[in-house]
């Protein structure tokens, strides 16, 4: 649902951290928590405050995952990483 209405998912589901089954490029955007807390105000704040600081826009089509001392993300291959020719208009 979330992928075809072209949103990006904000979870908490360690699942989506999988690169197999959900490489960069290939949907909107994930980005997966882990909090040191699983208290409901503790990750709301966590969460919050990640998304208030940070252009989620820079974010889209990665797979990011945010933990409270660092933030890793994986950004899809670059177009013109292809292996296929691209065709120039001259």
């Amino acid at each position: 649902m979330v992928k075809n209405e072209g949103m990006m998912l904000l979870t908490l589901d360690l699942e989506f951290g999988d690169l197999r089954k959900y490489p960069p490029g290939g949907h909107p955007g994930i980005i997966l928590f882990r909090p040191r807390s699983s208290g409901p105000l503790a990750v709301n704040r966590f969460v919050e405050e990640f998304v208030r600081d940070t252009d989620l826009g820079q974010l889209a089509r990665c797979v990011v995952v945010v933990d409270p001392s660092r933030v890793r993300v994986r950004r899809p291959p670059l177009e013109t990483e292809s292996d296929e020719w691209q065709e120039i208009p001259l």
